[in-house]
């Protein structure tokens, strides 16, 4: 019998070691207490990653069948020791979370697979990759919520279209970590050959994502390919393996190649994003555009450089593209308008000529009971072979019958992995694919601000929560309730905070986006896509001011500061409009007539009207007089901010403008004086909260993100994200 030693058969995951031979738990190498029982289940946890381990099994594990004892008692005092020696909270977990009702289940990331433990019982399934159904994003919302790092991800969740072998349908795919980040690694792409796999990852700043390669072989270690500070990310590999494509932030964005060994970095195309080399490698396909709200456009381009060719001109929105197997046709995500979320997916020829619609969308609207709008965020990429494509959805990869001649889906999705947190896949060689399993959460944080300066006037902090996740929060004007959306593992909610008692209540079971009146007495709230409620803030039954049908894409926006109408978007191009809750009578007041308008905020004498109009890959920020309860024309329009900007918001006094910004290349809160008759800006914009990085950000251009301000507070939503990249491999 061979000799091992011990340590080699540890378990690790973040700064913990668990050796079930030595019986022992340690962080950073510094040995902790852990009584045995304690030490026995967390072993069982670990020994089966993102499985869900009942209670009753842990019952039998510890005391068996025959023996009486106070075993709730027992358990949940174990289990609190388990989460004293992690560090680890019930409420926010990041090790062991617990299941309602079922038990409990090992939610952290492993540095390598777990060694089944002699307590351990078989699984025919291969391990899961670890994730928490608690940490993840609720069903409906992972697509909204996902645009929080949409520079991160590109497309966090989607389909892909590649140019080889999917694993076999139906069968068990062995899974194992590749990398083992604290951080950020995401979007890999395994090479051709399967010597080697690219990714994006932060490991080196903790700051921005750099392309890394990362060799397969026995000891290879990864090569960082970029150093610069911008982020980089979304890469692809040439079919011979000696180049990588990537999408750059740097000097305003663009596609870069690179050799696959590291050299110069060479600019292919300006201002695009989403590169994909055909399958002879002699041509790249990009997007120009990927918001639904503005216009978006597919080409492909020379890898030598050269003269682009656009794509598709017969759909009007168009992204995400993917070259079919032979290379003669593409397949990308497109809708039949601007601001029109309800996508499919669609295949067009290279050489020319009409686009066909696949029927994707509707086939998998019926399997998941999604509406098209939100079945939308999930065509995020694409990428397939021999007739099938990759899909994440629900945390899950999928299959998907399409194939020519006629490029039609004709059967449900098929599901590959049983796991709760992949949120991209990649096709590999032969029966290898790579995916990526990631967290992102999201919570409400305040900050106070200095009013006579509008400065920040401390630090950040977090609100207390009791679990899950929290966004869309909007505040009364004296500051004293603040209604926001609750999302939990099996129920989503809005709910309302009293700051003068604490007290909170859920107000109503539902997927929802709150909006409270600034006299704190009533809720609007919208349903997405297209329906707007309302209801008392001390709780009673909804009334539909909107129905489903009336206006597509309807999203409530906010109140009039005199708490008379609703404020709310729709349409495409995307404009606003009043609503008077009391006649249910809506008017226009602002709208373009070739662009969407994003968000628009009145002022506090409602005699102005802020906002966003993003177009031609710019989002500057406008300001413009209200006269009789309708917008100025464009040339009293007052040019605020730069092409970076978004979501404005005002000053109690009217005298700053608040906004969303890329002044630094991170999304940070700004402001720009106004001087106080003309509005025009008054000197140079100021920081007032900077938050750079890749593991937790804003999302300005989300109404996750809010904002509440109210007297010399703000709340507002932050993102935190962590992933890293497995690879999957077919035993069948």
């Amino acid at each position: 019998m061979s000799q091992t030693d011990p340590q080699d058969r540890a378990i690790r995951f973040g700064v913990f070691e668990l050796n079930p031979e030595l019986a022992e738990l340690r962080k950073s190498g510094i040995r902790l207490k852990l009584a045995e029982q304690p030490f026995r289940i967390l072993h069982h946890l670990v020994s089966r990653p993102g499985e869900i381990v009942t209670r009753e099994e842990l019952r039998n594990l510890l005391w068996g069948e025959d023996t009486f004892v106070d075993f709730d008692h027992g358990l949940n005092a174990a289990i609190n020791k388990i989460r004293e020696a992690l560090g680890d909270s019930a409420a926010t977990p990041r090790y062991i979370e617990t299941v309602p009702r079922r038990g409990y289940r090992f939610i952290g990331q492993l540095a390598r697979p777990a060694i089944p433990g002699p307590d351990a019982n078989p699984s025919s399934a291969a391990p899961l990759p670890p994730g928490s159904t608690a940490g993840a994003i609720p069903r409906w919302n992972r697509y909204s919520v996902a645009a929080a790092v949409i520079l991160l991800l590109t497309a966090a969740v989607g389909l892909w279209w590649g140019v080889v072998r999917l694993p076999k349908t139906n069968s068990q795919l062995a899974m194992h970590t590749l990398t083992a980040d604290e951080g950020v690694t995401i979007e890999p792409v395994l090479s051709h050959d399967g010597k080697f796999v690219a990714y994006a990852s932060d490991r080196a700043t903790g700051k921005n994502l750099d392309i890394w390669v990362h060799p397969l072989t026995e000891g290879g270690q990864p090569i960082r390919l970029t150093t610069h500070e911008a982020t980089d990310q979304s890469p692809d590999i040439s079919p011979d393996g000696g180049q990588v494509v990537f999408r750059s932030a740097r000097d305003g964005g663009g596609i870069y190649v690179v050799p696959t060994l590291g050299g110069e970095e060479r600019l292919l195309v300006r201002g695009a994003i989403r590169p994909r080399f055909s399958p002879d490698g002699k041509s790249i396909a990009y997007c120009v555009g990927g918001n639904f709200m503005t216009p978006s456009r597919i080409y492909i381009i020379p890898v030598l450089g050269g003269k682009a060719k656009e794509l598709a001109t017969d759909v009007p929105w168009a992204c995400w593209p993917a070259f079919s197997p032979d290379g003669r046709h593409i397949l990308f995500s497109g809708s039949p308008a601007t601001n029109d979320p309800s996508r499919d997916l669609w295949v067009t020829p290279v050489a020319g000529g009409p686009s066909i619609r696949t029927g994707a969308s509707e086939i998998l609207t019926e399997q998941w009971k999604l509406s098209t709008a939100k079945l939308g965020g999930y065509f995020g990429s694409v990428d397939s072979a021999d007739g099938k494509i990759l899909l994440s959805y629900d945390g899950r990869i999928w299959e998907l019958d399409l194939s020519g001649p006629d490029w039609k889906a004709t059967r449900p999705a098929r599901p590959l992995t049983l796991g709760s947190l992949v949120t991209f896949a990649r096709a590999g060689t032969g029966s290898q694919l790579v995916f990526q399993s990631s967290q992102l959460v999201y919570h409400l944080w305040k900050l106070k601000i200095d009013e006579t300066t509008g400065k920040a006037a401390g630090k950040m902090e977090r609100l207390p929560h009791s679990g899950g996740l929290q966004s869309n929060p909007s505040v009364s004007a004296d500051g004293r309730w603040l209604a926001y959306s609750q999302y939990d593992p099996v129920q989503s909610a809005i709910r309302l905070r009293d700051f003068s008692t604490g007290k909170e209540t859920t107000l109503l079971k539902t997927d929802a986006r709150p909006k409270i009146s600034p006299d704190g007495a009533r809720v609007a709230y919208s349903v997405f896509p297209d329906s707007i409620y309302l209801m008392p803030a001390k709780g009673g039954e909804p009334a539909q001011l909107v129905a489903p049908g009336e206006n597509r894409s309807t999203s409530v926006f906010g109140w009039t500061p005199d708490s008379k109408k609703i404020i709310y978007w729709y349409g495409s191009p995307g404009r606003f409009a009043f609503l008077d809750p009391d006649t249910r009578q809506s008017s226009v007041f602002l709208q373009h007539p070739k662009y969407s308008i994003y968000t628009a905020q009145i002022s506090p004498d409602q005699h102005w009207v802020a906002f966003a109009m993003p177009h031609d890959g710019q989002s500057p920020l406008w300001i413009t007089p209200l006269r009789d309860g309708k917008a100025a024309g464009e040339s009293d329009w007052i040019r605020v901010s730069d092409a970076l900007d978004t979501r404005p918001w005002w000053s109690r006094d009217g005298n700053l403008l608040y906004m969303g910004s890329r002044h630094d290349g991170f999304r940070c809160i700004w402001a720009q004086p106004l001087d106080p008759a003309t509005k025009r800006p008054k000197g140079q914009a100021f920081a007032v909260q900077h938050v750079h990085g890749t593991r937790m950000g804003l999302d300005p251009e989300n109404q996750n993100f809010g904002p509440a301000p109210f007297t010399d507070t703000l709340i507002f939503g932050v993102w935190e994200f962590t992933s890293n990249v497995w690879i999957g491999e077919s035993q069948r």
